[in-house]
C-alpha cells in the first residue's frame, strides 16, 4: 500500500482485493462495498459523498453517491474530474444536457484530463449542475465534454 488509504472517513467493507494501491482511495466520505478488484489504481477513488459500489473496475467516482455497478472500463492514470464521473465513448442513451435521463449511460473508458462543465445528466433520474471549479452536491456526470 503506497499513499493514503482513508483520511477522515469512516470505511465498511472491502476496499482492496489484491490490488496494488498508489494515491488516496478515500477522502472524506463513508464507504460501503468493494471498491477495488485487481487493477492497479493511481488516482483519487473517492472523494465526497456516501458511495456504495458492488462491481466496479478501475472507475474513478467524485462527489457522488452511487448504487450498483456503474462503469467497466478502464481508468486512465491522469484524469482529474470535479465533483462528476466522466466516463468514455460508448453511450447506450443519448446524453441530455439540463434534462432527465434514466438508463444506463456508459460502459466503456474514462478520457484522461477531461473536464466538466455545466448541466449533464446520468442514468439515475438525476438533473443536477455541476461546474468546473466549484463544489458539487450532485450525483455524477458521465460523458466527456
Amino acid at each position: 500500500m503506497i499513499g493514503s488509504l482513508v483520511t477522515g472517513s469512516q470505511v465498511t467493507g472491502s476496499l482492496l482485493s489484491g490490488s496494488l494501491m498508489t494515491g488516496s482511495l478515500v477522502t472524506g466520505s463513508s464507504v460501503t462495498g468493494s471498491l477495488v478488484y485487481g487493477p492497479l489504481v493511481t488516482e483519487s477513488l473517492v472523494t465526497g459523498y456516501l458511495v456504495t459500489v458492488f462491481s466496479m473496475t478501475r472507475s474513478l467516482v467524485t462527489g457522488s453517491h452511487v448504487t450498483g455497478s456503474l462503469v467497466t472500463g478502464s481508468l486512465v492514470t491522469g484524469s482529474m474530474v470535479m465533483g462528476s464521473l466522466v466516463t468514455g465513448f460508448s453511450v447506450t442513451v443519448s446524453l441530455v444536457t439540463g434534462s432527465q435521463v434514466t438508463g444506463s449511460l456508459v460502459t466503456g473508458s474514462l478520457l484522461p484530463g477531461s473536464m466538466v462543465t455545466g448541466s449533464l445528466v446520468t442514468g439515475f433520474s438525476v438533473t443536477w449542475s455541476l461546474v468546473n471549479g466549484s463544489p458539487v452536491t450532485g450525483y455524477l456526470v458521465t460523458g466527456p465534454r
